[in-house]
């Protein structure tokens, strides 16, 4: 019984050496896995610390991030337009939205005095990686959905300097966000994009100089606009390496080897290196015309449904959306210019 016990012992002390040596090789390996791939993103030219996400410093009296957040407070005890169903139908507004646009006169006429400045940077913490808030991203989209709705009332009202003064204070709100690198942004810019030049087509429809009009809202083709969030989640992504960042997170938005301490090391590193090609893949497919870079990132998509990467996968078919959308108001944009 004693020889049986100590084998059993031995056993299992072997069983734990090999599972200890078994980690470390891992560790190791996904430690160095996870180097190279930041190698190959700092030689491709992209950032991998939030210090090198940070736009340069705007002079207080030029930065229009001021007026907007004024017009934010504006609007903070105003009702809450919660049904967005109608901003699909645009250039057509619903009575109710109507009825609750001149609450919202002096906030919207607040924008009109930002996109005059000439350059606009909210506060952000990139160092806060995935945690980062950004509030102002909702209160933007809400300003330039009002900003469209108001401009299309105009249009039917007649009046056609108003609509063009809105469509211009749009286009200027567009353009606030280009240079933030967060898909997030870039996404909400792409909509309100698009339906601000639904609008103005409408405006174009009546105007007799269609060059003067194109000339004076300057209309955003919103080009660029997913090569710069694709550099910001490549960061923030790897912010992840800082544990306290998956400890806080709601336990159901963690995989399950991730919430295991003894998996979380090594599988993190090996997820991150996987996805950090993955993203520059995305770059090098976004300075292709749209066609081929749709076409890229679906194959990109299928390889990782293929390696039943299905995390990697769901950030591709994001990222496939949010070229098709900036194509989109690319492709509406030189329409409207060709027929001016």
């Amino acid at each position: 019984m004693k020889i049986n016990r100590r084998r059993l012992l031995s056993i299992a002390l072997a069983a734990l050496v090999l599972a200890a040596a078994g980690w470390t090789a891992w560790n190791v390996w996904a430690s160095r896995d996870l180097e190279l791939a930041i190698g190959e993103l700092r030689a491709a030219g992209l950032p991998t610390s939030p210090r090198e996400l940070y736009p340069p410093t705007v002079p207080e009296a030029e930065n229009a991030a001021h007026l907007y957040e004024a017009s934010f407070a504006m609007m903070k005890n105003l009702p809450d337009l919660r049904n967005d169903e109608w901003w699909d139908d645009l250039p057509k507004v619903p009575p109710e939205v109507r009825a609750a646009l001149p609450a919202f006169g002096e906030a919207l006429d607040l924008t009109h005095r930002a996109g005059r400045l000439p350059a606009c940077r909210f506060e952000l913490r990139y160092e806060d990686g995935l945690t980062m808030r950004i509030a102002h991203v909702p209160q933007m989209r809400k300003l330039g959905q009002l900003l469209a709705a108001r401009a299309a009332v105009r249009v039917e009202e007649g009046s056609l300097d108003g609509a063009q003064e809105d469509l211009r204070a749009l286009f200027a709100l567009t353009r606030a966000l280009r240079d933030e690198p967060i898909m997030v942004t870039q996404v909400v810019r792409f909509k309100l994009a698009k339906r601000g030049l639904d609008v103005l087509e409408t405006v174009l429809a009546r105007s007799g100089s269609r060059a003067a009009v194109l000339d004076r809202v300057r209309p955003d083709d919103c080009r660029g606009g997913v090569s710069r969030g694709l550099r910001g989640e490549v960061v923030l992504r790897l912010s992840l390496l800082d544990w306290g960042m998956l400890d806080a997170a709601p336990p159901e938005a963690v995989p399950t080897t991730l919430r295991i301490p003894g998996l979380r090391g090594p599988t993190l590193k090996s997820s991150l290196a996987r996805m950090a090609r993955h993203d520059l893949g995305c770059v090098r497919a976004v300075e292709r015309p749209y066609p081929e870079a749709i076409a890229l990132l679906k194959s990109l998509e299928e390889k990782c449904s293929a390696e039943a990467d299905a995390l990697s996968g769901l950030l591709l078919a994001s990222y496939s959306n949010a070229v098709k959308r900036e194509a989109e108001v690319a492709a509406t944009l030189e329409r409207i210019r060709s027929r001016s």
